[in-house]
């Protein structure tokens, strides 16, 4: 084989979804979210990313697409689901090179 090793691989995909262990009151849901969205707006802009889209869910939940050199990706935040007095927080981070 003439080619050096992996020039073949056209792109790397990489999946994330985790959830925060721990708790907020459900009425404090909002202020969270919008915490969110301000740490990785800011996280996006010192890394120079450039933000292509962003999608606002009617639950308080968004997603942000990106990219950056070679590599797209995407960020989303959902409520997940509300126990008693308490809310759990889906994240999901998508991104490819």
């Amino acid at each position: 084989m003439d080619q050096a090793p992996f020039t073949w691989i056209k792109s790397i995909k990489h999946n994330e979804d985790f959830t925060p262990a721990f708790t907020i009151r459900a009425d404090r849901e909002r202020e969270l979210l919008d915490a969110l969205r301000e740490d990785i707006v800011l996280r996006l802009q010192v890394n120079e990313t450039n933000v292509t889209a962003i999608h606002d869910a009617p639950d308080g939940g968004f997603t942000y697409k990106y990219s950056s050199g070679n590599s797209v990706g995407s960020i989303s935040v959902q409520p997940l689901a509300h126990k008693g007095r308490s809310v759990a927080i889906l994240c999901r981070v998508d991104w490819m090179t």
